[in-house]
């Protein structure tokens, strides 16, 4: 399991946790649960994504980001939180 603190320009803005499951699909990749939560606790998104190993971490890290759109529930420098 991994577990992030998620910031952007230093702010705290969630915390991102991404687990391996057992599965995997027909070109070896794994299977993996992410959730990714506000600073606040509350869920902003969840779900499955496949990832090859070979890759590394932090392409997992990028993906599970880029797949879970940010942008519509962090905050951002001309969004109020609230």
């Amino acid at each position: 399991m991994l577990t992030c603190e998620l910031s952007v320009n230093g702010r705290p803005v969630g915390k991102m946790t991404v687990r391996r499951m057992d599965q995997m699909d027909e070109e070896g990749n794994f299977v993996y649960f992410y959730s990714v939560q506000t600073s606040d606790g509350s869920l902003g998104r969840s779900g499955l994504v496949w990832h090859d190993l070979r890759d590394g971490i932090w392409a997992l890290v990028q993906r599970v980001i880029e797949i879970s759109h940010p942008e519509n529930w962090f905050p951002g420098p001309d969004k109020k939180e609230g």
